[in-house]
């Protein structure tokens, strides 16, 4: 697989796609693996800061999508189309989400969506998918949607328990 698909670590940290490559999947393993709606929102928040009735600058947008994709990591000319995609869609959802789902996209998406494809294609077992889109209205931060990790409280049943996240009501 492509360097650029490994964009993904979803297995504690390990390339996932190089594990099924290298036919470390057991045979006729079943595989969940998804992503959230807004997975980009606590990256954009962390590196952007949280959204503001302002938005971002466009200086600060253009900035952000340089650092996010380069020429280092992805094919030449390549880093540059995959930006002025997004600053297309920033004219229609504002600056900060259009970077938000650019960072999402980049860092778990893309190669969540890519090893999905791949394991199905190896031939490994049952790979299943899924897009968590709930929004827990008691999250620290409820205005980063369904972000990144926002839906472990309920894939491991932490009902009433504490997170910045939110749990299951």
């Amino acid at each position: 697989a492509e360097d650029y698909l490994n964009s993904v670590m979803p297995c504690l940290d390990t390339p996932l796609l190089a594990r099924v490559a290298a036919g470390c999947v057991k045979p006729g393993a079943r595989v969940i693996l998804g992503h959230n709606q807004y997975e980009g929102n606590l990256l954009a928040n962390a590196f952007a800061g949280p959204p503001t009735p302002t938005g971002m600058n466009a200086s600060a947008f253009a900035h952000a999508l340089q650092n996010l994709f380069t020429d280092a990591v992805f094919p030449h000319g390549l880093a540059q189309a995959i930006a002025a995609n997004y600053s297309d869609t920033a004219a229609a959802v504002g600056r900060w989400e259009a970077f938000a789902a650019a960072a999402g996209d980049y860092g778990m998406t893309c190669g969540t969506v890519a090893a999905q494809e791949h394991g199905r294609a190896a031939g490994t077992g049952g790979w299943y998918g899924y897009l968590f889109t709930h929004r827990s209205a008691n999250a620290l931060m409820p205005g980063l949607n369904a972000t990144h990790s926002s839906e472990v409280p309920y894939v491991f049943n932490l009902t009433g328990k504490d997170s910045f996240f939110g749990f299951p009501t």
